[in-house]
């Protein structure tokens, strides 16, 4: 059996080809709503997205989930470190308009 990856631009396009008027975020959500409940098996990576058939494919789409925990981890805990340093003035300048 072929198994192919749909990336989500593709998706996208399609879905507004077909008349829907849904974002990436929209999408996103969608997948993750198939996944959590609707009990379905998509693995997502840089290819994009595709059911899980094999163990091969279950073990990859974990040791994706797991770096994409760990940068996100590492991310939270800069966060608060920079928000307990006390960078939040200077940040907001950054941020102004002039």
């Amino acid at each position: 059996m072929m198994q192919g990856f749909t990336k989500r631009k593709q998706l996208l396009h399609e879905l507004l080809m077909y008349g829907y008027n849904v974002s990436d975020r929209v999408i996103r959500k969608q997948i993750e709503t198939m996944i959590t409940k609707d009990g379905y098996s998509i693995q997502s990576s840089e290819k994009g997205y595709s059911l899980i058939i094999t163990d091969k494919q279950f073990t990859q789409s974990i040791e994706y989930l797991n770096s994409k925990a760990e940068a996100i981890a590492i991310r939270k805990n800069c966060l608060i470190r920079n928000f307990n340093l006390g960078k939040t003035q200077e940040q907001l300048n950054l941020f102004q308009t002039v």
